[in-house]
């Protein structure tokens, strides 16, 4: 029979039963003496022997293994029934070893407790009487029964073949290789599901292929753990989770749980998810695994403990106190110590910068260096959702991970131990954090910003307010009482006072939980309605925001160290500092002008301060701090000369600007390498002693902070170290150069010595592991989905590729600097592993090389002292002169015969007579290696690398004293023996280092080069050299250059204990260990200044430099104010003036304080636009040609439309937009052929004299009437005052510039766009019903805003037209382009409008709506660029035509090279989109300006409307409901400030003046406007653009009257009397008119009523009448 019984469920079926009785048959002939068989049960598995009567009960009652359909077990090796396509091989038992080690309980021994074999009967008995009650409880238990599940088809996988006679793949394995090409590649799901179709289809049939990427993770279902999904409040108030899970709003804010869905039916979608990747399971498999269940020990097991040494987290102080609270937690190594390290990035890249998600990760410390903090290890626990960072809620994310660490920590966890094959109760305590510092503030609760930023000195910050920010100076507080610089009271020093302040007290736990006291408690979350999330704190809250909910756990309060200080960032905080002041970096340096000023109201270095002539002119002096120009250039020479060795550090000469003297855009890690070891070398050479001496000293500071093993005694010096070097920069640099993170490294030895070693509590590896989760994001929709889905098969992939040894993976994949194969040899000479690089060259070496290469070998074996000794001793005994020489001449011979001699005894091995024998005279040279994990290249390669690689250190003797020889590879030589053993050597040449050879300097030393020492000993063992890199010395000159060594980050050294060594390292190890690093050490020592220190610190030889305020940043400044962006596109002209420039133009930063919130401004350079020739506008009178036959338009541009606009049309007849002529009626005429084509301007005849024109507004404010709710009604004026308005059409692009009048910037004018018939049709159609005129425009001469809505919208739409089809499109910004072109854009509105541009105020409103216009086009085009997704994509597809309307391709290839992937650009558009999300509220006004409002509001009303008034119609809803609390609260403090400034007026109003005719003036209201919201440039915060008036803010109750504005409405309200009185005799005339016609016997010759009423329809002007046909 088949074998299709074992898959039955029914375990009581008659088949089923039959199917066992046929395997107890041939289980029979398969019994141990006792009588027993192996037993394929489900519970057994085929791993345990069981009586024949126990394994028919097992089978009965478990079911058998689905897997066993092959009996190998029982005598079954030939071919078997088994079911179609279900063909088992045999698997490796690499696989099996995996399975076992993820279901262990299967096997855990003595400790899996059998049921007794009566009670399995009676168990069967009881379910063969009653089936249907007992089977779900028998055969389906739920957990175990799933857990059983997966097992048997996870072994069914490991045994079916992949396709009919596959021998290389099952079908778990193929899964598991597939699956990790996927995650290594970024393979996307559809491009696995096309792959394993057309495998399926290619592959012999039948096959077991999976078909789809689904599939394939299914097979995978039993190896992954999973993740949770839980829903958040989408104001992060809290978590549907246990008690809030079946919740529909939030328990919080009481905002709904889902999204608003219109169909029922569809699946509800939450606001927010956080997924959760519980951390029980994933400590759990750690043991599991033979892999990694002996690391788990490491730390107690396998370390060696240094007394004074610190190489691993566990040799710190903290560590050490943990298990002195807590033995018995310390008794078990198994026991599992964590860090928690947590930061946000954005999953999208650069191309949207508004998005932030937090991974929190969880780092097990049990691991030894290698494994511990590497990514396979760190275990991603939470996934934060986006857009907005957590802030202050992030506790509120972590009350998951919380709950499940307070139970590791209380209960513990049962947890399978492999290496020893039971089970144990797991623990677990998370030791501190790791993160940023404005991380740190998120999980500590301390604020990380204001005065008290310190978390470390708490409420005893050191601080002091300056101008413009907060410095963190006064460092002698942590010297000793009694220093003398604490009584200290120069000026030209320190502060010029005495500073008797104790230093800050360490605060213990117990400090802390009674600081909590005081803390208000607040209500969680982001909602708009919570208080708590503005609330100022109190004096007794310090700084806290929260009591963190790390306090939860029991230990916590205990820690010693619970938040760790970033060194990374502090670190490139303090670089990005040092080299902006050195080399006056825009945005990067200190020195600014408010940093002077800071030095003056400080009244200390007077030398510094700045000296005001007046008129907007300071003198800056020269700081010694501050490197000139031609210094600047000269250092970035040197940082353009620096190469390293490969894989040390990026190539920083990529971010040098020689021209300019900068040094931009450097990574942390760049920062890192420059600060440490570039930054020394190069400043000596122009910096004075007392400048350069404390920048070395804190350069070495931090060369040994971070240095891989420290010393217990090292760190207590270090931390007296940093205390003199920030008091000794406190001399020098200005108080602004110290911010917080300057401040925070005197607390870094304090943290080194609690936690270890820094690599272990930085951000390094972290950050690395962000930019791994940023590489998952293949859906940008759901960017948290794509990392979650990502990482949990990467995770099972992981542990499958451990037991994958013959599959390159994550565990198994060689090393980028591996070395070569391990040699068979016992002599430890030809046991070295080199892995040669390049072609080997054949050279035979001369007989003195053979002889030099020889004795080295020779004399450098330890197996052959013994045979030196003897040689020595006999040449000795000879006779005692030139022994040496002798002995070296002779020793190869005598060494040869002598174990020749023995070999022939059979007294040695063969490998000592081959050694004997010596090295063949041919060598292979080869022109690099790798050994001992470092790559090596000859000094000859450099020539065409970036990277030095030949830089060598050995330890050698000089004499009789130790001594490191330096030198440079020439040459990889290979050395081959008898019986293929070989013997690298480096062939060097060795510099000359003895005392006068070499200089030092600080700790710095430096070789001449083009000496030579030891020519005939130029021989080195490749695993004898250690790496160095040699620096230009600026200060010595060629050829002299600085040596630097260097720590590789995959080398450590780490000392391991040995099976049985439970003793301390040997001394003598120990001691050899230090003498190595000793010698040649050179130890900078950090002294108290002796010389007199009162010197000037400005320079001498450099006079001070004269700039004007705006250039010192007093003017351009950008306010950092949400409230201030009220659009939801990039401002460039905000841009350029913080600092986009175009061409030479250059961005400055500064930080002045406005309304209490900081300034930002951003500096960076974008090339000249490209030079490109094009037809040019033609606009002036003299341009115009008056001969309107049509021109001859290119062939290769008939597919555009060419427009153009009638001479004449009459008013009956709508205007349109004629076709072009056909081309066979034009005649061609030769002409250069151009890249875009442009309309011109042609005259027009006369208009008639009924025509309507406007008189210049100031001209006209003299006879209209005019107020808030009326338009200025024009005069009639004779046709001749009228301007000519022509009509236009295209000109043919082959007119040449030159012809037109053409200029350089005209020629980057491009041709209108062309949108469709529709474009400029409701212009031409008003023009139309006008009579064919120019439309007029109507101003209010209040605020000079067109005041009719119908044209104002015409005239705004005509400037986006021409902005759109006509503006160039590589500047920065509107303000960048050239006067002129400006100038032609705006004139080509005169074909179309009657307006004055003349007149400034006009001139100023037209500007600003022409620059906003260009600022919307502009951010079409970026957001055209964005969408494209990739720069390569982006640049090879041109925007929309209607978009670009035909502008040269070369002009969006600058735009996509310079303007967008621009640093700064790209960071002032994250800025700009972080603040649009952080607006509290928007108008509701559209786009329309809030003057306008105001007048449309005074026109509906039919009465003027206060601004104030007007701001309450903006800023509420339909249902008159406020947007936000905050402009409801800001209009009651406006509309308090109008009545104070009223009743002071009725004050001091006349006696007898009605309280009724008492307003607040305009000019007042605006005055609180400006106060109460802050102005911006020209524009009020929330309101756009407002008049420039000569007001004061400062108070509502002493506001200055503008006389010229009280002049103005004075003399409007006479005007407004005077139209009142001639509009009361037009009334009079036309009655006397009508009573005159009336008698003409009914004459309808003239019809007044008819012509008014056509002239008011023809006008469309409102209350405007017209009587010139009267």
């Amino acid at each position: 029979m088949d074998r299709e019984w074992i898959l039955k469920q029914d375990k009581f079926s008659e088949e089923y039963k039959e199917g066992v009785r046929s395997f107890m048959e041939v289980a029979k002939h398969h019994v141990n003496e006792r009588n027993e068989t192996i037993c394929p049960c489900m519970e057994c598995l085929n791993k345990r022997w069981q009586p024949l009567h126990v394994a028919h009960v097992h089978l009965l009652h478990y079911g058998m293994s689905i897997a066993y359909m092959k009996w190998t077990d029982h005598g079954e090796h030939g071919d078997t029934l088994t079911t179609e396509g279900d063909e088992l091989i045999d698997e490796p038992n690499s696989l099996f070893d995996m399975i076992g080690d993820l279901f262990p309980t299967e096997n855990v021994g003595d400790q899996h407790i059998m049921r007794d074999e009566d009670d399995i009967m009676m168990d069967v008995d009881n379910a063969s009487r009653d089936e249907e009650e007992t089977i779900n409880e028998i055969h389906l238990e739920g957990d175990g029964n799933e857990y059983n599940s997966n097992y048997e088809k996870l072994l069914l996988e490991a045994q079916r073949e992949l396709y009919p006679g596959c021998t290389e793949h099952t079908v778990l394995s193929f899964v598991v290789e597939l699956l990790k090409c996927k995650v290594e590649n970024l393979w996307t799901n559809k491009s696995v599901d096309t792959l394993l179709k057309m495998m399926k289809r290619t592959h012999p049939q039948p096959n077991n292929i999976p078909d789809s990427y689904y599939g394939c993770k299914k097979v995978l279902k039993g190896i992954g753990m999973g993740y949770e999904k839980i829903h958040v409040c989408k104001y992060d108030c809290a978590l549907f989770y246990k008690e809030h899970a079946d919740k529909d709003k939030c328990p919080v804010c009481n905002e709904p749980r889902y999204k608003n869905n219109e169909s029922q039916k569809k699946k509800k979608v939450p606001h927010k998810v956080l997924r959760y990747f519980p951390l029980v399971p994933r400590l759990k498999r750690l043991f599991m695994s033979r892999h990694t269940a002996r690391d788990m020990r490491w730390h107690k097991e396998k370390r060696r403990d240094e007394e004074g040494k610190l190489r691993h987290p566990a040799d710190s102080v903290a560590w050490k106190e943990f298990d002195k609270m807590y033995p018995d937690f310390a008794a078990d190594p198994r026991n599992v110590r964590l860090g928690l390290a947590s930061d946000g990035f954005n999953p999208f890249g650069n191309m949207s910068t508004s998005y932030s998600t937090w991974p929190v990760v969880i780092i097990p410390y049990n691991l030894p260096p290698w494994m511990c903090m590497k990514k396979p290890f760190s275990l991603l626990t939470l996934l934060i959702p986006g857009p907005r960072a957590p802030g202050r809620d992030m506790d509120v994310f972590l009350r998951p991970l919380i709950d499940e660490l307070k139970e590791l920590w209380e209960k513990g966890v049962e947890t399978y131990d492999k290496m020893t094959e039971s089970l144990f109760n797991l623990r677990a305590a998370v030791m501190w954090t790791i993160n940023d510092f404005p991380a740190y503030a998120n999980l500590s609760g301390w604020s990380t910003k204001g005065f008290l930023a310190c978390p470390i000195c708490n409420k005893h910050t050191p601080y002091k307010k300056l101008t413009n920010k907060i410095g963190y100076i006064g460092h002698r507080c942590f010297l000793p009482m009694n220093h003398p610089w604490r009584k200290d009271t120069n000026k030209d020093t320190f502060d010029g006072k005495r500073e008797m302040r104790p230093p800050p007290k360490e605060l213990s736990g117990d400090d802390l939980l009674a600081q909590f006291e005081d803390i208000r408690p607040s209500r969680p979350g982001k909602h708009p309605k919570n208080k708590d999330t503005r609330r100022k704190r109190n004096a007794n809250e310090l700084n806290w925001t929260k009591k963190s909910i790390f306090f939860e756990l029991e230990y916590w309060s205990k820690l010693k160290l619970r938040h760790n200080l970033d060194v990374m960032h502090i670190e490139k905080n303090i670089c990005d500092s040092i080299v902006g002041t050195l080399l006056h970096i825009d945005g990067k340096s200190k020195d600014t002008y408010k940093a002077r000023l800071d030095l003056r109201n400080m009244k200390i270095k007077k030398d510094l301060w700045i000296t005001e002539r007046g008129n907007g002119v300071i003198d800056f002096p020269a700081a010694e701090y501050v490197l000139t120009p031609a210094q600047c250039r000269d250092i970035c020479e040197f940082f353009i000369s620096v190469t390293f060795p490969d894989g040390y550090a990026a190539n920083i000469a990529r971010n040098v600007h020689v021209e300019d003297g900068k040094l931009l855009g450097l990574k942390s890690h760049d920062c890192h390498v420059l600060l440490q070891r570039v930054l020394p070398v190069g400043i000596r050479k122009y910096l004075k002693k007392r400048v350069c001496t404390p920048l070395m000293e804190l350069s070495h500071f931090f060369q040994q902070i971070c240095a891989k093993t420290l010393s217990v005694a090292e760190l207590d010096k270090l931390e007296i170290d940093i205390v003199l070097i920030l008091c000794k920069l406190e001399k020098i640099f200005p108080p602004a150069f110290f911010d917080i993170m300057v401040h925070l490294a005197v607390h870094l030895p304090r943290e080194a010595k609690l936690g270890g070693p820094v690599g272990y509590r930085w951000m390094y590896p972290i950050e690395r592991l962000l930019g791994t989760y940023k590489k998952y994001v293949r859906n940008k929709a759901r960017p948290e989905g794509s990392i979650a889905e990502a990482y949990i098969s990467y995770e099972a992939l992981t542990y499958c590729s451990m037991y994958l040894t013959d599959v390159e993976t994550t565990f198994y994949r060689p090393e980028r600097y591996r070395d070569g194969p391990a040699p068979n040899g016992n002599i430890s000479i030809f046991s070295h592993k080199v892995r040669p690089t390049g072609k080997g060259v054949m050279v035979e070496l001369s007989k003195e090389q053979f002889e030099v290469a020889t004795w080295f070998i020779f004399n450098n074996c330890d197996e052959i002292e013994t045979y030196l000794n003897e040689h020595r001793e006999l040449l000795q005994a000879e006779s005692p002169e030139n022994l040496e020489r002798r002995h070296r001449e002779s020793f190869p011979e005598w060494f040869k015969w002598r174990v020749t001699t023995l070999y022939d005894a059979g007294l040695i091995s063969k490998e000592m007579y081959v050694l004997a024998q010596g090295p063949d005279r041919r060598t292979l040279q080869y022109s690099g290696c790798t050994v001992n994990g470092v790559r090596w290249a000859i000094k000859q390669m450099e020539r065409s690398h970036t990277t030095q690689d030949s830089g060598v250190v050995t330890l050698g003797s000089h004499g009789d004293e130790p001594f490191n020889f330096y030198g440079s590879l020439t040459s990889v030589v290979q050395c081959k023996f008898q019986g293929g053993y070989n013997v690298f050597l480096f062939q060097c040449h060795w510099y000359n280092t003895l005392d006068r050879k070499r200089k030092v300097d600080y700790h710095l030393m430096s070789v001449n080069v083009n000496t030579r020492w030891y020519t005939n000993d130029p021989y080195v063992y490749a695993t004898q050299a250690d790496k160095v890199f040699y620096l230009d010395d600026t200060k010595l000159g060629h050829p002299w250059k600085v040596v630097q060594k260097i720590q590789y980050r995959h080398v450590w050294d780490v000392l391991e204990r040995e099976e049985d060594d439970n003793e301390a390292p040997l001394e003598e190890e120990e001691n050899d260990e230090e003498s190595d690093e000793e010698v040649d050490e050179i130890n900078l020592e950090v002294q108290v200044d002796d010389e007199e220190t009162s010197d000037s610190l400005c320079r001498e030889d450099v006079g001070p430099e004269t700039i004007t305020l705006s250039r010192a940043g007093i003017e351009r400044t950008v306010v950092n104010d949400n409230d201030f962006i009220d659009d939801n596109f990039i401002d460039d002209d905000a841009l350029m003036e913080d600092g986009i420039s175009s061409g030479e133009g250059e961005m400055e930063s500064q930080l002045p304080q406005t309304r209490g919130k900081k300034i930002r401004k951003l500096k960076f350079k974008l090339p000249p636009p490209p030079e490109v020739t094009v037809a040019p506008h033609l606009t002036s009178e003299a341009q115009l040609t008056p001969n309107l036959q049509p021109t001859a338009a290119p062939q290769n541009t008939s597919s555009s439309q060419q427009i153009a606009r009638p001479q004449s049309t009459p008013a009956s007849q709508p205007m349109t937009r004629t076709q072009p002529t056909p081309a066979s009626q034009l005649t061609p005429t030769p002409q250069p052929i151009r890249l875009a084509h442009h309309r011109v301007l042609a005259p027009q005849p006369s208009p008639p004299s009924h025509a309507f024109v406007t008189t210049p507004p100031q001209k006209r404010a003299a006879q209209c009437p005019t107020s808030l709710n009326s338009a200025i009604t024009p005069e009639p004026s004779d046709a001749s005052q009228s301007r000519a308005s022509p009509p236009y059409q295209e000109i043919a692009p082959q007119q040449s510039a030159t012809q037109n009048g053409g200029d350089s910037d005209s020629t980057l004018l491009c041709t209108k766009r062309k949108r469709g018939k529709s474009i400029g049709k409701g212009t031409l159609d008003l023009m139309s019903a006008n009579g064919g005129k120019k439309l007029i425009v109507v101003w209010d001469p209040d605020h000079w805003v067109p005041s009719d809505k119908t044209v104002s919208k015409k005239f705004t739409s005509e400037i986006g037209i021409t902005i759109r089809g006509y503006a160039p499109v590589c500047y920065g910004g509107w303000s960048k382009i050239k006067p002129d072109t400006k100038r032609k854009l705006r004139e080509k509105l005169e074909t179309l409008f009657e307006v004055d541009l003349h007149h400034p105020k006009v001139l100023a409103y037209v500007d600003g709506i022409m620059a906003t216009a260009y600022t919307q086009f502009k951010w079409r085009l970026h957001n055209h660029y964005k969408e494209s997704g990739t720069y390569e994509r982006a640049r090879a597809k041109l925007p929309n035509p209607d978009l670009w309307n035909s502008r040269p391709l070369e002009h969006w290839h600058w735009l996509c090279d310079n303007l967008y992937r621009n640093e700064g650009y790209m960071e002032v558009c994250a800025t700009n989109a972080q603040n649009r999300d952080q607006q509290e509220s928007t108008h509701r006004g559209g786009a329309m300006p809030f003057i306008q409002h105001a007048l449309q509001a005074a026109k509906e009303g039919g009465k003027p409307i206060s601004f104030i008034d007007n701001y309450e119609n903006m800023y509420q809803d339909a249902e008159h409901k406020w947007v936000s609390e905050a402009k409801r609260v800001r209009h009651e403090k406006m509309k308090q400030k109008r009545e104070d400034v009223k009743a002071k007026l009725i004050e001091e109003a006349p006696e007898g003046t009605p309280i009724e005719s008492i307003e607040v003036a305009l000019n007042d209201e605006i005055a609180i406007m400006v106060e109460e919201c802050g102005r911006k440039g020209g524009k009020v915060q929330g309101l756009g653009a407002f008049p420039r008036l000569d007001i004061s803010s400062s108070s509502s109750s002493s506001m200055p009257i503008n006389s010229e504005w009280n002049e103005m409405k004075g003399n409007l309200q006479k005007l407004t009397s005077t139209v009142s009185c001639l509009e009361s005799e037009n009334a009079k005339l036309k009655s006397m008119l009508r009573a005159i016609f009336s008698k003409l016997n009914g004459s309808d010759d003239i019809n007044c009523d008819a012509d008014d009423s056509s002239a008011q329809e023809t006008d469309g002007i409102e209350g405007t009448d017209d009587f010139s046909n009267d």
